[in-house]
């Protein structure tokens, strides 16, 4: 062996004995790993919410402390503001953050002055704190979120955890997305948690109705028949009855519709006092709900400026920015919650139709389960082509009915109705439909002999009902 090979020999002989004191050499704290144990490593579940071990979780973000709190029944509740809901997506991303472990190998021991430049100083970070069980507490401070440009995976978070002042960088996890929108993206942008079905009685308040029926309405209901239970389904909320308390003659129709419309309200934007040009004034129209768990929901509401309306929640503070829409689905009177059914009879009900067109007839009646026709009369009526007629006539709905206020004025033309449908039932009863004058877009006036209510039909539904004896007739084959 030459001295250049003994050279080499020694040389390799030095770097094995490093790289085993590096391997073998034990850490002491100074370079410890970081490592908070998850609540459930490698489980998968949309339920986080629930199933987290935590009772409480504090966040300081923006300066702000927000305060989350889990209840009985499990669901979460937001401290501040009054009233207000978090949103439960947010919070089950929160508790998530701790679904695994959260690990790092990528210390560093930072200056005061330069944790702005990780996202970790007072304004910048979220500091969020977990409490559980038996006094259980977990702190942790997330700072920013990196993810260079090109790069793939989620990116990396730069954090502190309580009792160490380095900041550690975690591969491949964004443990900023949750607090993306600031204090106000933890709140849910659905304000209300009730159903249609949980809803016992509507007052609805509009001092600037011109009708004076519609400045105070008054609705309540009550269970309908009880459905039967199949062993194993979960148990389902009772189907409503409704009725208006204050007006008599008059039934009661799309009220679910309308319950369901507030409890799905959207919020774009929370908001602690109203833009400039913008009020809701105490006689501002308004909406009260009774929950069948003795709960109230009120609301009141005005327009905003270009397509966005303002709401306001009782026990809630600050203001909510809705579309403009959301106010046209509030803002209901009584010709919008009515029943819009006009005939309102069953099709197997109807003994006989006589529908007059100008110079045209058409008149057929019930004979066993077939249908003959008396005006023109030997023709022969198809079978399928009535049932359908007569179901068009059953669920023929007016587009809405019109307050007194909308008909000041106005010529109808139901003193001289240009289509009549007469139907006779099996009990002898019978309702005359009364078509009069062109409201415009092809819509018209209609209403029921003998009633002084007005409503409107719209094209397409007249074009339903208004048939000739060749409509019907059975066709040869």
């Amino acid at each position: 062996m030459n001295r250049r090979s003994r050279i080499l020999l020694v040389t390799f002989a030095v770097l094995m004995a490093a790289v085993l004191l590096v391997s073998f050499w034990p850490r002491g704290k100074a370079v410890a790993d970081l490592r908070v144990p998850g609540w459930a490593p490698g489980s998968k579940s949309d339920k986080g919410d629930e199933e987290a071990p935590y009772d409480s979780i504090e966040i300081v973000l923006e300066g702000q402390n927000v305060a989350l709190s889990r209840g009985p029944d499990r669901a979460w509740t937001l401290g501040a503001p009054a009233g207000a809901r978090p949103d439960k997506y947010r919070v089950r991303q929160i508790v998530d953050l701790l679904r695994e472990d959260l690990t790092s190998v990528l210390p560093a021991s930072v200056r005061k002055e330069d944790l702005k430049s990780f996202g970790l100083d007072a304004g910048g970070r979220a500091l969020v704190v977990y409490r559980g069980a038996g006094g259980a507490k977990t702190e942790l401070e997330i700072g920013l979120w990196q993810k260079p440009e090109g790069a793939t995976g989620e990116g990396d978070t730069f954090v502190r955890v309580a009792g160490d002042e380095r900041v550690w960088r975690v591969l491949g996890r964004n443990l900023r997305k949750p607090f993306d929108g600031g204090v106000k993206g933890l709140r849910d942008r659905k304000p209300f948690r009730f159903e249609a079905s949980d809803v016992v009685a509507v007052r609805i308040r509009d001092a600037a109705a011109l009708d004076v029926p519609d400045r105070d309405i008054h609705l309540v209901s009550s269970e309908a028949a009880t459905q039967v239970q199949k062993d194993g389904e979960a148990k389902k909320k009772p189907d409503r009855t409704w009725k208006f308390e204050n007006l008599a003659g008059i039934t009661a129709g799309e009220v679910k519709a309308y319950l369901t419309a507030i409890a799905g309200i959207y919020v774009q934007e929370y908001a602690d006092a109203l833009p400039s040009g913008v009020t809701i004034p105490d006689d501002a129209f308004s909406v009260r709900l009774e929950l069948a768990d003795g709960g109230v929901v009120g609301l009141r509401v005005a327009s905003g400026k270009d397509d966005t309306a303002w709401m306001q929640v009782d026990g809630t503070a600050g203001f909510c920015k809705v579309a403009k829409y959301v106010l046209e689905q509030i803002h209901k009177h009584i010709g919008d919650l009515r029943d819009r059914r006009l005939v309102a009879v069953a099709r197997d009900a109807i003994r006989a139709v006589d529908l007059v067109d100008g110079d045209r007839r058409l008149s057929f009646e019930r004979s066993g389960n077939v249908f003959r026709s008396v005006v023109p009369s030997g023709i022969n009526l198809s079978k399928t082509l009535v049932d359908t007629f007569l179901t068009d006539i059953e669920n023929l709905r007016a587009d809405a009915f019109l307050p007194p206020s909308a008909l000041a004025g106005v010529q109808t033309g139901l003193d001289k109705p240009i289509l009549t449908i007469a139907v006779t039932t099996t009990d002898g009863g019978r309702r005359v439909l009364k078509v009069g004058a062109d409201k415009g877009s092809g819509a018209r006036y209609v209403s029921i002999a003998g009633s002084s209510d007005v409503a409107t039909l719209p094209a397409w539904a007249l074009t339903r009902i208004r048939k000739s004896p060749d409509d019907l007739v059975e066709k040869k084959k």
